[in-house]
Parts: C-alpha cells; structure tokens; sequence
C-alpha cells in the first residue's frame, strides 16, 4: 500500500507527468497498486473525470492497471466512468472486457464442455463461449443475464 509517483500525479492531475511517468517507465511505475484510500490510478482517473489519463492507462496497460478492481468494494473504473460519462473510457474497457472474454473461451464450451470444432457463437452482449448447440438452448446470457436478441457464428483458426 502506499502512493505511487504515477498515482501521486493522477491524484494531482498532472497529465503531462503522467504520460512520461509511463512512457518512461512502463510496468515499473505500479499501475495496479491499490492506495491507502482503495483507488488503482485507474479508478481515481475514472473519478475525477480524467478521461485522456484513463485512456493512456488502459491503452498502455491493459490487465496490468486491474480494470476489475472495485473502489471501496463498490465501484469498479467502468461503473465510475459511467456515472460521470467519459464515452471514450467506457468504449476502451468494453473492448478491453470483450476481448479477454474472447480470448479466455478459446477451447470449450462453457454449457456443456465439449471442445469446439471450428465454430463457436457470439451473443449480442459479447460472450462467446458457447457451441452452436448449446446456444439454441438459451435464451438469456448464463454470464451477465441479459436477453439474447443475436448470435453471430466465430470461426476458430
């Protein structure tokens, strides 16, 4: 615990210092520590609406800045982004989010555990772990509940 110098020029806004605290030091600068106040740079960023810093965390990144990471157990960076609507941060961890759920479905079905031959499905809130089978079975997403109004088919290479 404890402050980071790139949490300390968050904290402070100070964006240029920010961007060549990172550039400079990439992984080394810390940008998963947890504060003493239980914010990661990220999630203090997402509070006090600093979007361009967000950004360049997430892109810089990417699982390394604990996109999961909840704020006091409640809020994780894309709930704080939400509320004060940085449009870009949120498309940035959607992205980020349905990417590494792509990735991590790489061999099995998440239903019935069988590995997929050379297709699996896609819903349309972006979980795709799922054969072709076993997705005719659902109708809402057995991951985040929402209702299935598509499914697109993904070619495995």
């Amino acid at each position: 615990m404890g402050y980071s110098a790139l949490y300390g020029a968050c904290f402070f806004n100070l964006e240029s210092l920010v961007f060549k605290i990172i550039d400079t030091y990439g992984d080394k600068c810390k940008p998963d520590q947890i504060s003493n106040d239980t914010h990661t740079p990220l999630t203090l960023v997402c509070k006090l609406k600093l979007s361009l810093i967000a950004e360049k965390l997430i892109d810089t990144f990417d699982d390394k800045c604990n996109i999961n990471h909840k704020y006091r157990n409640k809020f994780t960076a894309l709930d704080l982004a939400k509320k004060h609507k940085l449009t870009i941060v949120i498309e940035k961890i959607d992205k980020h989010t349905f990417l590494k759920l792509y990735n991590t479905c790489d061999v099995k079905c998440s239903i019935c555990y069988e590995e997929f031959s050379d297709i699996k499905i896609m819903l349309n809130c972006g979980h795709s772990c799922f054969c072709k089978k076993c997705s005719l079975l659902i109708t809402n997403c057995p991951f985040c509940k929402s209702k299935i109004t598509a499914k697109y088919e993904l070619e495995i290479k």
